[in-house]
């Protein structure tokens, strides 16, 4: 089985030069539960973007989920933004799905005196939370709300 895995991760990979184009610079290749079915992720470093697949190997079948970014702020200032992530940062909860995390995105919206930072893993882990969202008010932590 492991020979089997190992030859479908290098056809995947080699499936997916094509798509390097531009600033993408890196190819991730997850596996999931089918042996023939990887999570593909096209890494542009300089624009902190993410281009996300489906791949059936043995059908050489793409299947686009979607482009992602890093960061996104919605409504406020971007400084301020910033400085309620890095106080994210240090809860436990945080530091967790960051640690088992792929990929995490993060959207932070302001919206009447309160932050709303969500974080995302698109790629996603069996048995692992996809998102993580912490409200911060005052520059206090608010409130913890997660899914599965």
């Amino acid at each position: 089985m492991g020979v089997i895995r190992a030859y479908e991760k290098n056809n995947t990979i080699h499936s997916f030069q094509t798509e390097m184009q531009g600033n993408y610079s890196e190819i991730k290749v997850y596996p999931t539960a089918d042996i023939f079915t990887w999570k593909v992720v096209l890494i542009n470093p300089q624009d902190q973007e993410y281009t996300y697949y489906k791949y059936h190997s043995n059908s050489d079948n793409k299947l686009f989920p979607g482009n992602y970014r890093a960061l996104h702020i919605e409504k406020g200032d971007y400084n301020s933004a910033i400085s309620a992530i890095e106080r994210d940062e240090k809860k436990s909860m945080v530091e967790y799905f960051r640690w088992r995390s792929y990929h995490t995105c993060i959207n932070a919206k302001y919206d009447n005196g309160i932050w709303k930072i969500t974080y995302s893993d698109f790629a996603g882990r069996y048995a692992a939370r996809d998102n993580l969202s912490v409200y911060i008010a005052d520059k206090k932590l608010y409130f913890l709300k997660s899914s599965y």
